[in-house]
Order: structure tokens, then C-alpha cells, then sequence
């Protein structure tokens, strides 16, 4: 197995990109609104996720990720999970793994929504594609496909096809996307650490065939998503430890910011968030302080089953209590 060597032009390459960037139009990450124009001519999306994904049998929280859902929602105090079931409101999200450990269903944030994503596999366990719950649905097939090496994928929705070749060179992943008449559209690169068991991302940079910047990703050294910019945004988090998120800033392109801290108790569970954000229902004027306190059902294994929230928000002297939403999680284990 090659080891991976993070080149300095790439490094300098990220924040080239970052300078040439233009005004790319926004994506409202938290109201899901539907893409703009540009974006439904270029519906790229790095897949090399999705396969680190499959591969690894696990998901990483993103501080793109809308505040309402919960950043531990996939992840487990003690045991092993074949599959959890997370219930917002009356939408499932689902994380399943099958017999090899490989992800067979999760979520992935695609255009400031949460969709569920399919992987189809072959006869030995081979990767042959994904199905993505966007609607009209994303098929996405692998005519070739060799793990740690390359792929060649067709991207199609809506009957927009794409081609994306992807493969390894010094250090790093490229994925570069061709329309239906071979004609260069764009391209994502991703640096990896060289650990060949376990690939942990450092930074990932993609652009246009405009050479407009489509996002740019900064990992911690746990390989958690650190820094976020892109056409929907600006996102930071800062983590305590191996997963658990302390601070956390988010500055969508289209409405004010918000500013979070972080929480969480000797058990693992987070208890507390709080920090300022937007308030009215165009977001003009920005709250003096909002709170949620979580309250749980734990399972015999101290992993939580159901999350109660009570919010708190202060704004121009008043204190305004409420009822958050109630989530819930139905776990199946793998282990004894």
C-alpha cells in the first residue's frame, strides 16, 4: 500500500483557491430552501466521503449540520451498533452496517438538507453505487472501482449524467467531473494522512470549471471537520476530544450568525448549549443569549434512546421557556 506524503503545493493551492473565490450564490442551510440556478447546472458534491464512508463503517459530524440535530446522534457510549434509527419530528434518519462492517445506509448533508443515502454492493461485498434520497433521487453507479485506488463513477439526476474519474496521486484523492459530452466541469482534491489501515482526511479544496471555489474543508488531528467555507457559508467547531464538539460557529450565507458552546457531563451526553443567534423570522436583529438543557432516556448500556429539550432564550431583558423537539433513537447492537 502507497504511503501518502501531504504535498506543500497543495497547501498552497487551498489557500490560492480561498483568494481567487468568487461571489458563488448561497444555499440556506438552515431553511433548506431550494438551489439557485448555478447550483442545479453543477450538483457536485465530492464522493470520495461516501466511499471513505462505506469503507471505514462510520460518518463524521459536520458544523454544517443543522443545530437541531444532535452531533452524537450516530455515535454510542458502549457497545457496538449494527443500525440506529434517529426519529425527528416524523423523518427517520438511518446508520446501518452490513455483516462485513461496511455502511450500507446513512445521512449526508447535500444542499442544506439531510438526505439518506443507499450503498449498493456486489456479489463479495465490491462497491457497485449509491442511491441518494434527494428528489428526484441521485444514482450514482461504478463501472470500475478499486478500493484505495481509483474509480470511475456516472453521476445522474433529473437527466443530468456526469462522469467523475477519481484517483490517487502524491498524497492526495482527485475527483475531477465531466458532463455528458466529456467536457471538464470541475474538480475536488483531498488531502489524506498516511496511516493505509484507517486514511484520515487533512483538507479537501474544490473548483469550478470558472475556477470559482466550491468549498474548502481544514481537519483537525482527529480527523474532524475543524473549518468549512463554501457557497452556503462559513462553519467552525472546536473539539475537546476524539468527537465531542466544545465551540461551535456558524455563519450561514444568508442569515446572521451563530456563536455555540458546548456541554457535556461525565457521561458522554452533551446537557447544555448555549450562545447567540438570530431571532425574527427574517433574522435582522440577533438574540442576547439562547439555551437548550437535554434531558434523557438511557438504554441498559447508558446509551441514550430519547432527547427532551427545554429552551431558554433572553432577548432585550426578557426570558422567553419553551419546549424543544423530542428525538429519538432505536438502537439494534452487534455484539453480545
Amino acid at each position: 500500500m502507497l504511503r501518502f506524503v501531504v504535498p506543500a503545493l497543495l497547501l498552497i493551492l487551498f489557500t490560492t483557491l480561498l483568494l481567487q473565490a468568487a461571489d458563488d450564490a448561497p444555499v440556506n442551510v438552515d431553511t433548506g430552501e431550494a438551489a439557485s440556478e448555478a447550483e442545479v447546472k453543477a450538483p457536485f458534491f465530492p464522493l470520495l466521503p461516501l466511499v471513505l464512508a462505506v469503507e471505514q463503517g462510520d460518518i463524521l459530524w459536520s458544523p454544517d449540520w443543522p443545530v437541531e440535530f444532535p452531533p452524537d446522534a450516530f455515535r454510542l457510549r458502549s457497545g457496538r451498533a449494527v443500525s440506529i434509527t434517529v426519529t425527528v419530528g416524523d423523518v427517520e434518519y438511518r446508520l446501518r452496517r452490513n455483516s462485513r462492517r461496511q455502511l450500507e445506509e446513512f445521512p449526508v448533508l447535500l444542499e442544506g438538507a439531510l438526505e439518506q443515502v443507499r450503498a449498493r454492493f456486489g456479489p463479495i461485498g465490491q462497491l457497485w453505487g449509491f442511491v441518494i434520497s434527494t428528489d428526484p433521487e441521485i444514482i450514482l453507479e461504478f463501472p470500475e472501482y478499486s478500493s484505495g485506488r481509483s474509480f470511475l463513477a456516472t453521476f445522474t439526476k433529473d437527466g443530468q449524467v456526469y462522469t467523475v474519474a477519481g484517483e490517487w496521486t502524491e498524497g492526495s484523492f482527485t475527483e475531477t467531473w465531466y458532463d455528458g459530452e466529456g467536457e471538464f466541469k470541475g474538480f475536488f482534491q483531498t488531502v489524506l494522512s498516511p496511516e493505509a489501515d484507517h486514511r484520515r482526511v487533512i483538507g479537501r479544496v474544490g473548483e469550478s470549471e470558472n475556477g470559482d471555489v466550491l468549498d474548502l474543508y481544514y481537519y483537525d488531528s482527529f480527523g474532524n471537520v475543524s473549518k468549512l467555507e463554501s457557497a452556503a457559508g462559513d462553519f467552525l467547531a472546536i473539539y475537546t476530544a476524539v468527537d465531542k464538539v466544545r465551540y461551535w460557529e456558524r455563519h450561514p450565507a444568508a442569515l446572521p450568525e451563530l456563536w455555540l458552546s458546548l456541554q457535556w457531563d461525565e457521561r458522554g451526553l452533551l446537557v447544555r448549549l448555549s450562545g447567540g443567534g438570530p431571532s425574527g423570522e427574517d433574522g435582522s436583529t440577533a438574540a442576547e443569549f439562547m439555551e437548550s438543557r437535554y434531558d434523557y432516556t438511557l438504554d441498559s448500556r447508558g446509551n441514550w434512546t430519547e432527547r427532551r429539550e427545554r429552551k431558554m432564550l433572553r432577548r432585550f431583558g426578557a426570558l422567553a421557556a419553551g419546549a424543544g423537539p423530542v428525538i429519538k433513537r432505536v438502537i439494534q447492537y452487534g455484539d453480545p
